[in-house]
């Protein structure tokens, strides 16, 4: 289970994973695979389009019962398979922030640490930690 804490306009979460760091990285370069786990919710369908390069772009798209929520930004790092760093957009969100995923080999597999930082409120650090703490437990459950 992912861990998730937060302070002030930033939240971070770990989780450990069975799998090789290389697996996880190109889980995040992976737009088809993306889809499965890329669900904060009850979504009903993802459209993922992914140019994983620095200066390369990329778009989500959240599909919801009641409408949809877009996601867009550009590439900064991209370390395979050590770390991928990203500006994220969002309809919600008025300025930019920005998303840090490291991974680091351990014995049994990886560790995964995303970092988000620079969201505007406490109200929108506690919706995000509940995003991305079901992302990265649906990246952990897509993987297996």
């Amino acid at each position: 289970m992912a861990d998730v804490t937060s302070t002030g306009k930033r939240l971070e979460v770990r989780q450990t994973l069975s799998h090789s760091a290389e697996e996880v990285f190109d889980a995040w370069a992976d737009p088809v695979g993306m889809r499965n786990w890329m669900r904060p919710g009850p979504t009903t369908d993802v459209k993922v389009k992914l140019d994983v390069r620095v200066g390369g772009k990329y778009s989500i798209e959240m599909v919801f019962d009641k409408g949809s929520v877009k996601h867009w930004g550009e590439y900064t790092v991209v370390d395979r398979p050590n770390k991928l760093e990203f500006s994220w957009n969002a309809d919600h969100l008025d300025e930019p922030t920005t998303v840090t995923v490291t991974i680091t080999p351990r014995d049994a597999g990886c560790e995964l640490v995303l970092v988000h930082d620079g969201l505007p409120d406490e109200k929108s650090v506690e919706s995000h930690q509940e995003g991305w703490g079901a992302i990265v437990r649906l990246l952990a459950e897509s993987l297996r």
